[in-house]
């Protein structure tokens, strides 16, 4: 939806259904890791990898959606579709 279409309504809508299915995943991962470590460090320093490796999708996307790319931004959506 947000290669397909140029209807800026269409876009927000796949924006809005792509959120809805990948948000859900980071709690639920979280939890899944949480409750099959055992013993407090070994949950701590898991959960401490889990969230960041979690936090470095900021350092890649910031680097995949390149100016140059404007509007459509392909490059970047081809990655994240991989």
């Amino acid at each position: 939806m947000l290669l397909s279409a140029a209807s800026p309504g269409v876009q927000y809508a796949g924006t809005f259904l792509a959120a809805l299915g990948i948000y859900p995943c980071i709690a639920n991962t979280i939890t899944w890791v949480s409750n099959n470590t055992e013993g407090v460090y070994k949950r701590g320093v898991t959960m401490g990898f889990v969230i960041g490796w979690g936090n470095l999708n900021g350092v890649v996307s910031s680097n995949i959606y390149q100016r140059s790319d404007r509007p459509k931004y392909r490059t970047g959506h081809g990655v994240v579709f991989a």
